[in-house]
Order: C-alpha cells, then sequence, then structure tokens
C-alpha cells in the first residue's frame, strides 16, 4: 500500500494504543470485571477522541473529497455509537478520522507489538489468579475449554489468529514446511486449550492456501475478476441473512455444527428487527445465562450484528470501504492482502469480532485507502482505459 508520512503520525499511535488498551483489556478479557472499568475506559475513549481530533486539526491540505467523506462517514459513526453503544463503532470511528497520512504498515506493526504485550499480560494474570481464567463447557459436550484470562475460549483463539495474520502480512510470509509446522503445531496446542474450530481451522489451512498463492501469483498474467471480490463483504451479508432466515434442513445442520449462532441471531433479529441509524441490543452471554439461570441472547455472525445493532447506512459504509479496499488490492495485484481480507472475511461469518478494527486490521487498510489520492489517481486512469 503506498502512503504519504507526517510527524502528526505519533498522535494517531497514541490514539491508537488507548484504544487498543481499551478493546482488548476492558472489553476482551476478564480485566473487564474490576472495579471502576467503566471510569476507566470511558476516560481512554475520551483521550483517544482528542487526539484523533487534535491530529485531523493539524493535518492540513484537505481535499473537498476527504472533507465531505470525513465528516459524513464520522457522523454517522458517531451517532450509530451514541444509539446502540456498540463499542466497535468509536473505534472504527478513530481508525476512520485518524489513517490520514499514516503508514498502514506502520500501523499494523504497532498493532502486533503492542498486541503481544498484551496478550501476555492477560495470560499471566490469569495463570497468577489477578484476573480470572474463564473455564467453559462446549455446548452439548464435556470438552473444557479454557480462555486464559480472555472473556472466551474463542477470544483468546481469535488473538492468535490476528497475530498469525498481521506477522504474516507484514513479512509477506511464503510457503514452507518450517513455517506450515510451526503454525499448525501452534493451531493444535491452541485447540487443546480453547477447542476453538474456526480460528484453529484457518489457522490449519493458511500455511496450503499460500502454496496455491505463490502458483497464482507467479501466474499473475491472468486477470481475475474483481467484482466478486468487490461485492464480497455483500455477498457475505445476503449470505448470512439467508441462513439467518432459512428453515431448510441442511440449513439447520449447519446452524447446529455453528452452535446455533444463526437461530440465536434470529431470535435477536424477530424482537428487534433493524433500525436505520443503529439501535441498543440487549445481549446475554453464555456465562452470564448460565451465572443467572436465563436463556442466552448472542449475535456472534459480524454481518448480522453490524445490521441489527448499527444500522445498514454503517453496513453500507463498511461495505463501500471493503469495496475500495479490494478495487485496490486487484488494481495494484496485491494478492496477498486479499487472500488475508478474505479469509477474515469468512471468519466473519461465526464471529462478531471482525467488526472490531482491533481484531480485524483489514479494516485499518479499508480506511487507509480512502486517504491514497496516488492509487486514486491509478484507478481513474485505469477505468479511463476501459471506457
Amino acid at each position: 500500500m503506498l502512503s504519504r508520512q507526517n510527524d502528526n503520525g505519533a498522535l494517531f499511535l497514541i490514539a491508537y494504543l488507548f484504544g487498543m488498551i481499551d478493546s482488548i483489556l476492558f472489553n476482551l478479557s476478564t480485566f473487564a470485571n474490576m472495579e471502576h472499568v467503566d471510569i476507566i475506559v470511558g476516560s481512554m475513549r475520551i483521550a483517544a477522541v482528542l487526539l484523533t481530533c487534535l491530529k485531523v486539526l493539524l493535518d492540513r491540505q484537505y481535499t473537498l473529497a476527504e472533507l465531505v467523506g470525513m465528516v459524513g462517514a464520522g457522523a454517522l459513526l458517531l451517532i450509530a455509537y451514541l444509539r446502540s453503544g456498540y463499542n466497535h463503532l468509536i473505534y472504527l470511528l478513530l481508525a476512520l478520522l485518524g489513517m490520514r497520512n499514516v503508514s498502514s504498515a506502520r500501523i499494523i506493526r504497532f498493532d502486533f507489538m503492542v498486541r503481544v504485550l498484551l496478550m501476555c499480560a492477560v495470560i499471566f494474570s490469569s495463570l497468577t489468579g489477578i484476573i480470572e481464567n474463564y473455564v467453559t463447557w462446549r455446548t452439548g459436550s464435556t470438552t473444557l475449554r479454557y480462555s486464559l484470562g480472555f472473556n472466551h475460549p474463542n477470544t483468546l483463539a481469535s488473538m492468535c489468529l490476528v497475530l498469525m495474520f498481521e506477522e504474516a502480512w507484514l513479512h509477506q510470509r511464503r510457503f514452507s514446511i518450517g513455517y506450515a509446522v510451526l503454525i499448525w503445531s501452534t493451531a493444535a496446542i491452541l485447540y487443546r486449550i480453547t477447542a476453538n474450530r474456526t480460528a484453529i481451522l484457518l489457522m490449519a489451512v493458511f500455511p496450503v492456501l499460500l502454496i496455491a498463492y505463490g502458483y497464482a501469483h507467479h501466474r499473475n498474467k491472468r486477470k481475475t475478476s474483481r467484482v466478486i471480490y468487490q461485492l464480497l463483504f455483500l455477498i457475505m451479508l445476503a449470505l448470512s441473512f439467508l441462513m439467518m432466515q432459512s428453515e431448510h434442513p441442511l440449513m439447520k445442520g449447519l446452524d447446529a455444527l455453528l452452535s446455533n449462532r444463526f437461530s440465536n441471531a434470529k431470535r435477536i433479529y424477530d424482537q428487534y428487527g433493524i433500525s436505520l441509524l443503529g439501535q441498543h441490543v440487549v445481549l446475554t452471554s453464555v456465562k452470564t445465562a448460565r451465572m443467572m439461570h436465563t436463556s442466552i441472547a448472542l449475535l456472534d455472525i459480524a454481518y448480522l450484528r453490524m445490521l441489527i445493532q448499527a444500522g445498514p447506512l454503517v453496513v453500507a459504509l463498511v461495505a463501500m470501504l471493503y469495496f475500495r479496499l479490494m478495487k485496490f488490492t486487484c488494481l495494484v495485484n496485491d494478492g496477498y492482502t486479499l487472500l488475508i481480507v478474505v479469509l477474515l472475511m469468512i471468519f466473519g461469518l461465526c464471529e462478531s469480532t471482525f467488526n472490531n478494527v482491533y481484531m480485524n486490521f483489514t479494516l485499518v487498510l479499508a480506511c487507509q485507502v480512502l486517504y491514497e489520492t496516488d492509487l486514486n489517481a491509478a484507478v481513474r486512469d485505469e477505468d479511463e482505459k476501459r471506457c
């Protein structure tokens, strides 16, 4: 990815750090059970927003398109966040406003290093009894699952998946026996701890897909249709919605395999419907339901959660971001980014953390590509050639 840089990027790094600590420590780990955590989280979000706004003011030479995009998208995300309380929206707002003139590689490298430190802090704290190591059973079985300090075993597996993708993207990993053995060994150990399926499966197939990627990249003379890639987010959304509504026995079986994610989403959808600018949705985790002896209320499918909780206008915004990202990656033949985006979109069918900037770094790429004037010019030239 091409990018321009200035000295104001350090301000955004600090804001990004506050948001990352908020998300990983105080939302995705059992540090969330500490006293006064709401005050801590609120303070960090205010600090992150103020730093990002300061960077926006210090940046110079905005184009009219940039100003209109930032104001429009920023207002939409802020309104949806205030209406819904959906914290992922404030993280997306920070990224959207702050990524101008900041290298995406710089942000992702920073994210990777901080993620390692925060994960070590959470795991150490759980093993020493500072915070809870949440232990649960897989639904319908006696398999124990350990979170090692995160709010759910799936979160721990997801964090490791993101680490693998970030490291691979930063170093453009290619297939090798040593790399494959390392990833497969890590996946096997992680499965023993978390009994997670989706993230572990993606980790296991990633080295194999690198073989196919290397072959396709070597024979990149053949052009691949960009339309499916550009519309993939909307395709996944439509697929999620149809699977939620379907009564076909095959879909019912798939739903059971996916721990009733779609039937759980259907109950939420029937209760709340869809609000244009987002809405507050009361969810009940498996842990809370077991403690309170109530029924669960989950939205574990990223696309449906965004649609129901954040609203169709936010969905349209994110779809547009991914449309542009996919268009640019195809144009510049960035097959590596394309591969990871597709895998994370598949991941979004089973986990709502896909909507979280700090659990899906391709959202950072999508926000940053809005400000790529060089790429914008290249796209215009390419479109003119096609006319």
